[in-house]
């Protein structure tokens, strides 16, 4: 009776914990998830404001205005005596160039990773570059199609892996303008994505296993302190239950990292980084906290550990507490029923001494008193039964002694007997 209720109750026990654990490692899973993408939402906001600025340096406008002049009057010309185009050389070492690398000179919060920095002019041409990695026509570009086809006011530039050097990169852009807004060129800066997020992803770890990614709305990483980047989730439920429109976390049966047990992951969207990559229908990107199943769930296989020994614990002091009581609540009651059986039998029995305390007790003193009660009522009905006894036998004596006195004829009556004889030959 005691360990049905006491295992009934460690089983809600656990559960209710495990699921208020499970709400607890979600919600901060979800809160991490959203301050991480909350903090690179910011770098990249500081990046595209930092390339807006650029862009409207004087020097950047006057070389891209006179290289757009320059396209449209060779255009027009013969194609006999068209100038050649300059050679890189010749394009790194103009006015726009130092510009560009003054820029990254004094840029030192994203210098490292900043793989190219280029000028485009109205039709795509190269004006100035901080190195030979661009090509000189970037008009099949997608970031330079967006802002100069589209109208884009910036544009993001989906993660690729570039053979030239052998790494991912990301690229960002935004419009050259001249004074009346017109757009007349791009400014494109191209990232290495590790060593772009890796200062704001990677320094986010917890226990063992435990860490934040960023990747996007197709499942490929963009930095990751295990996978590398440009690993494809192959789950795609995993990637589909992560990607939602707003912070949150969930269970699934995989983690993205090779399991398939049970793991909880919370996400959030780069909500204004979305809103830019939306222009040019790229896939978005979500930071993804995560912590491997055996390490997230140890607290709780402790506890079910620890609740398993003591619920153990608990029912052998249960048993040997029940055994006692049993005993104490048996025994007296056995000792009842051979008393009571005894006494059925009409056997002499000893008063019960029993001392319990409780209802058994006084029932044990009933019983006396009824034994005592039934011993006396005997003891009177055997008294009645001897002086019966007597009596008939003086009776008999006495009515013997007169008959064996008298004639068989006559008829003796006394006050208290009356003796007939059923001889007819009596009654004349």
């Amino acid at each position: 009776m005691g360990t049905i209720p006491l295992v009934l109750a460690m089983a809600w026990s656990f559960f209710q914990g495990n699921e208020s654990l499970t709400q607890v490692i979600g919600a901060s899973f979800k809160a991490l998830a959203y301050e991480t993408s909350t903090k690179i939402d910011l770098l990249i906001k500081d990046e595209f404001q930092k390339m807006r600025h650029w862009a409207s340096h004087p020097t950047l406008i006057i070389n891209v205005k006179e290289h757009n002049r320059s396209v449209t009057e060779s255009e027009n010309t013969l194609k006999s005596i068209t100038p050649l185009p300059p050679t890189y050389q010749e394009i790194q070492e103009n006015g726009a160039s130092r510009v560009l690398s003054n820029f990254l000179r004094d840029d030192l919060s994203a210098v490292e990773s900043t793989k190219a920095l280029f000028v485009t002019d109205a039709s795509g041409n190269l004006v100035a570059t901080i190195n030979d990695y661009p090509e000189r026509d970037n008009s099949s570009r997608a970031t330079w199609v967006g802002v100069m086809k589209k109208g884009l006011p910036e544009a993001f530039g989906r993660l690729h892996f570039d053979t030239k050097l052998n790494t991912y990169l990301f690229e960002i852009a935004v419009p050259i303008r001249t004074r009346d807004q017109t757009r007349m060129g791009v400014l494109h800066r191209l990232y290495s994505s590790k060593r772009f997020f890796s200062p704001s992803i990677e320094n986010i770890l917890f226990g063992q296993t435990g860490h934040v990614m960023l990747i996007n709305s197709n499942g490929v990483v963009l930095d990751c302190p295990i996978l590398p980047t440009g690993h494809r989730l192959s789950e795609a439920d995993l990637v589909k239950h992560v990607t939602g429109p707003e912070a949150n976390w969930v269970e699934t049966q995989s983690d993205g990292h090779g399991s398939h047990r049970l793991s909880i992951i919370g996400f959030s969207p780069l909500a204004s980084t979305n809103r830019i990559i939306a222009g040019t229908q790229g896939p978005r990107l979500y930071t993804f906290a995560w912590q491997s199943s055996e390490e997230l769930f140890a607290p709780t296989r402790k506890l079910l550990g620890w609740m398993a020994a003591a619920g153990f614990v608990s029912i052998l002091l249960i048993a040997v507490m029940g055994s006692l009581a049993a005993n104490r609540i048996v025994q007296p009651i056995r000792q009842l029923q051979k008393t009571a059986e005894s006494i059925g039998r009409g056997e002499s029995v000893k008063p019960l001494q029993i001392k319990t305390g409780d209802e058994i007790e006084l029932l044990a003193e009933e019983i006396n008193i009824m034994n005592a009660l039934l011993r006396k009522t005997f003891t009177g009905l055997e008294q009645q039964v001897e002086e019966k006894s007597r009596e008939v036998i003086y009776l008999r004596e006495y009515t013997e002694s007169i008959l064996m006195s008298v004639p068989e004829s006559i008829l003796i009556f006394d006050a208290s007997l009356r003796i007939e004889y059923a001889n007819p030959a009596f009654e004349k």
